[in-house]
């Protein structure tokens, strides 16, 4: 034990350097630019300076913390017969844990407890801090350290370590990329977002899993050919996992609760068709060439005020005349929307229909909740079985998955800078009120955690400025922006910029006051949280169907 404490302070020691500038940059990447800085820039300008300066500073960091795992790993070097510690009376499993320590302790610890920090001044919830900092550990290990930890028990020096890894990463993307177009070529299954999301995932554990046995068998046994070929190995089947693992573990379907007030046996959806067909516009040796799909869209009726059920997927068949039964699907509708806000045009005709139906308030903007839902797919059927049955009426089956939203109204804000809310997602701060020709444009500021597993669905917001007096209200036309850049992904913590259009633009004729400054006397911001509560499925069944009814 006595030699492992020694070997770890002669690393400290002979690191102090790179570790001194790691710690500055850690410190400035996360006290500073992620602190709460952004608060005090309103503008776009000073917000993509913010951006530009917080991902040269990641970047300077990670590839520090690379430089010193190398150096780490080559101090005491495995490849080759040239090191000092072979002539020294030094075990490889207390050099293991040595360099393991050094890893966890000098790097790791420090990354989570200033993370922890970073959490807290943004108001992230505590419950919330074990997911995402274990989801930070996965992503820094699988991504910056065991690849560096790997590649450096494979070379003897910091010369052969950037030519291994600049052929490795070549090779790994090459390959990558081959085996994406080759399927998407050939006809591979095209796979959702929550699916993809679930496959990267998995191929960041088993990274980490397969890293750290192939790290202890190259300390252990020194056969630097048999752990090349078990990171090649390893490597296929990192590239297998993200192409064409489909099972999405990430997601929970949760049944609707008996007690809710939609009641799933009220619902109906009533089939609408379109005057025409539309067939894929891709190339010809994609999987959809040569399919015709039909469109059209469903009007939902028994959904009671203040809920919104939307399609998910859709499995169909289409029974002919002659008996023959053709199968389609049209998978996967559509998916969560952002974490902060929901897509305007879905769901703006429910929230103005909520808005007025709870006498909350009397929308002025109201020409856009006249827009027509979305069309889809209702089935797609190759072009022989579609020019043969054409215009023979046929008997629609399908089976919608169906997800059930309720809206909320949780909090109003007083119309002021430095307004607060705070809830289980996180912070919400009123940043800065601007006017605009047609209206007022708040900017807010949201800050939340990125998670890969959601213990629920995420929550949509929406704002509403409304008169107290007048109960006059204008709905809100938001454009998130994430302060931290490109850098964003790489970061469990979320802080968006989103300025929110409140205004008549687009209104024809508008007849409604003026909003100006006396209207904004008397406003206030409401906010309307969207949150799942279930899911169900219903079974259609149209007679007379007719694919082209032209």
């Amino acid at each position: 034990m006595n030699l492992i404490f020694h070997h770890l302070k002669k690393d400290i020691r002979c690191l102090r350097l790179l570790l001194s500038l790691w710690f500055v940059l850690l410190m400035l990447n996360s006290m500073l630019m992620r602190s709460g800085l952004d608060r005090f820039i309103v503008t776009s300008e000073g917000s993509q300076t913010l951006a530009i300066a917080h991902s040269l500073l990641y970047a300077l960091q990670q590839l520090l913390q690379i430089v010193i795992v190398c150096q780490l790993v080559h101090a005491d070097a495995l490849a080759g017969t040239t090191a000092f510690w072979l002539t020294r009376p030094v075990s490889r499993k207390e050099l293991l844990v040595s360099k393991s320590l050094f890893v966890l302790l000098i790097l790791v610890v420090p990354a989570l407890l200033v993370e922890c920090i970073v959490m807290w001044l943004n108001a992230i919830p505590v419950p919330d801090w074990p997911g995402a900092l274990a989801e930070l550990v996965v992503f820094q290990c699988s991504l910056f350290i065991l690849p560096a930890m790997l590649l450096a028990a494979l070379t003897p020096n910091l010369a052969w370590l950037s030519v291994t890894a600049l052929v490795s990463l070549i090779a790994f993307f090459l390959l990558h990329y081959t085996v994406l177009t080759t399927v998407m070529t050939l006809g591979g299954v095209i796979r959702t977002e929550p699916e993809v999301t679930a496959a990267l995932l998995l191929a960041a554990i088993l990274l980490v899993g397969s890293g750290a046995i192939l790290i202890t068998y190259q300390y252990s046994s020194r056969r630097t050919a048999q752990t090349a070929a078990g990171a090649i190995l390893v490597m296929l089947l990192l590239i297998t996992t993200m192409n064409f693992w489909r099972w999405d573990f990430l997601t929970r379907t949760v049944a609707l609760p008996s007690r809710s007030p939609l009641n799933p046996d009220h619902v109906n959806l009533v089939l609408q068709r379109d005057a025409s067909t539309m067939s894929f516009e891709s190339h010809p040796r994609l999987r959809n060439a040569g399919m015709q799909k039909i469109m059209g869209r469903f009007d939902f009726q028994g959904v009671p005020p203040g809920f919104f059920v939307e399609l998910m997927g859709l499995k169909v068949t289409l029974e002919l005349p002659d008996g023959k039964v053709v199968p389609s699907s049209s998978e996967n509708q559509s998916g969560w929307a952002g974490l902060f806000y929901f897509y305007f045009e879905r769901y703006q005709k429910a929230i103005g229909h909520f808005l007025q139906s709870s006498h909350t308030a009397i929308v002025l903007n109201e020409p856009h909740l006249t827009a027509d839902p979305a069309r889809l797919a209702l089935l797609s059927v190759d072009l022989g079985t579609f020019q043969n049955y054409k215009h023979t009426p046929a008997i629609y089956k399908a089976e919608a998955e169906l997800r059930a939203q309720q809206y909320q109204l949780k909090a109003t804000l007083p119309l002021r800078p430095g307004s607060r809310y705070v809830d289980d997602s996180g912070e919400t701060t009123l940043l800065a009120i601007a006017p605009h020709p047609d209206g007022w444009i708040l900017t807010m500021r949201e800050s939340s955690v990125r998670r890969w597993i959601q213990s629920k669905p995420p929550t949509g917001v929406f704002y509403v400025l409304r008169n107290r007096t007048t109960k006059e209200a204008l709905l809100g036309r938001s454009y998130p922006e994430n302060v931290f850049g490109r850098a964003a992904a790489l970061h469990r913590l979320v802080v968006n910029h989103s300025p929110i259009y409140f205004t008549t633009t687009g209104v024809s004729d508008y007849q409604g006051p003026p909003i100006n400054e006396e209207w904004l006397k008397d406003a206030e911001l409401l906010r309307v949280e969207i949150r799942t509560i279930g899911s169900f499925t219903k079974s259609i069944r149209t007679e007379g169907f007719v694919m082209d009814p032209l």
